[in-house]
């Protein structure tokens, strides 16, 4: 399943250091209406779920068609599936009782967003040439995913 989204991003209101998102629709609103869209910036995802820990974690990948300053985690939580460690836009974890103590201790004891960049590209500003990086999985991200791969509601 890809979700896409297309918000252009914005300072949230009610929290300062926190960017917020808006809908097409609600753009198209605020346009109409003569409001000021300075300080909007378009942002573009694309969510592709992989796995279901629990009926409640999802493993995913992004992909972006921008680089937005918390673009991945304003999407996330626009989608209403927040990273799990981020303390700025999803600051309470709930997990089920599913878990077993030490999946429940390593999931609140992460000490860290559980984002990853696998792999980046760019083309650099001065001579245009196409850069990529690669970075592999860090062990404690890992080492979540071992604990979580016994609630695979997927099967996979």
């Amino acid at each position: 399943i890809i979700r896409q989204c297309a918000p252009p991003r914005r300072i949230d209101p009610r929290h300062r250091l926190r960017f917020a998102s808006m809908s097409i629709e609600e753009q198209m609103l605020e346009s109409q209406s003569g409001k000021d869209m300075q300080g909007h910036r378009y942002a573009k995802s694309f969510f592709n779920k992989r796995k279901v820990y629990g009926n409640r974690l999802t493993l995913a990948t992004v992909r972006l068609s921008t680089g937005r300053t918390h673009q991945i985690r304003v999407h996330a939580k626009q989608l209403k599936c927040a990273v799990v460690g981020d303390n700025l836009y999803a600051p309470t974890l709930r997990l089920p009782q599913v878990f077993a103590p030490d999946v429940r201790l390593a999931l609140e004891s992460v000490g860290r967003q559980l984002l990853h960049a696998r792999r980046l590209g760019i083309v650099h500003p001065v001579d245009g040439r196409r850069l990529a990086f690669e970075a592999p999985l860090p062990n404690e991200f890992r080492s979540v995913l071992e604990l979580l791969e016994r609630y695979n509601s997927a099967g996979d």
